[in-house]
């Protein structure tokens, strides 16, 4: 089974950079929604929502759309480090180390096969490892010269390649084992940002907001602060083509016309 753990809220402002040109800031998490859900037929979900204080206008569009939806709305607010701890706290309660789960941000697009090829890497090549993570977005800062070295690449019989990657976001999947065996980090990467190193090169942190840079230092990730050595203790991968695209501007999936794909969808 693959659980996913769904973040939103009210606020439909990027909170870091822009949004493209062709999205439409109203109908973009609806949109987002019905995406995530076109890739959801004849499988074995649960689905849980994180709520930061939403309106009741909000939940019901939720369930429009997912009407199995387990909705756990915080009326009290929670803000974008609290909420994406309480999407760790709920799959605290997860049971089954060989079952997925899905953390998901409410600014994504995906394509219909998403969660198909998602089961297919786990099933095939993630449960191949000890650790595993899987973004479903084939981000272009991986294309960087400086992300120069040596990756894993495998065939995806659906079409294109898993290819290994060197850091996520905050969307992102793995085995329940995995998180289990990460998740005391991966809580304190929510609330703690990694600025630095003092002078006994001990790491330094504040508050000022989630550092999933941080998390992906277990990918052997040099995080913007630095790192002491190169130590890497699992494995993260992302499909080529992107099955999904963060609806940032100058961080759209390459390959796929994902501004033709929002405008596909009815609002």
């Amino acid at each position: 089974m693959t659980h996913i753990i769904y973040r939103t809220c009210e606020n439909i402002h990027a909170i870091n950079g822009l949004r493209p040109e062709w999205c439409v800031a109203k109908t973009l998490k609806n949109k987002c929604l019905k995406s995530l859900a076109s890739g959801l037929k004849d499988q074995d979900y649960q689905f849980i929502v994180i709520g930061d204080k939403l309106k009741q206008e909000s939940i019901n569009i939720i369930k429009s759309i997912i009407p199995d939806a387990d909705i756990r709305n915080f009326e009290e607010g929670l803000g974008n480090q609290k909420s994406l701890f309480q999407s760790y706290c709920a799959a605290d309660s997860l049971i089954n180390d060989k079952d997925v789960v899905f953390f998901c941000e409410d600014d994504y697009l995906f394509l219909s096969k998403w969660l198909k090829n998602m089961n297919y890497f786990f099933s095939n090549i993630g449960n191949k490892f000890e650790y595993s993570f899987y973004h479903p977005t084939d981000y272009p800062d991986q294309y960087r010269e400086d992300r120069t070295r040596r990756w894993y690449l495998f065939l995806n019989p659906n079409g294109g390649w898993f290819r290994e990657v060197g850091s996520t976001t905050c969307t992102k999947a793995c085995s329940v084992k995995t998180y289990k065996k990460h998740s005391e980090l991966m809580k304190d990467c929510a609330i703690r940002k990694k600025i630095g190193y003092n002078q006994q090169t001990e790491p330094v942190y504040n508050d000022t907001g989630a550092d999933d840079g941080r998390l992906s230092e277990i990918f052997g990730h040099k995080n913007s602060a630095g790192y002491i050595k190169l130590n890497q203790t699992a494995v993260c991968f992302s499909p080529i083509p992107g099955d999904s695209s963060h609806v940032h501007k100058g961080t759209e999936s390459n390959f796929i016309d994902w501004g033709q794909l929002y405008k596909s969808i009815d609002e």
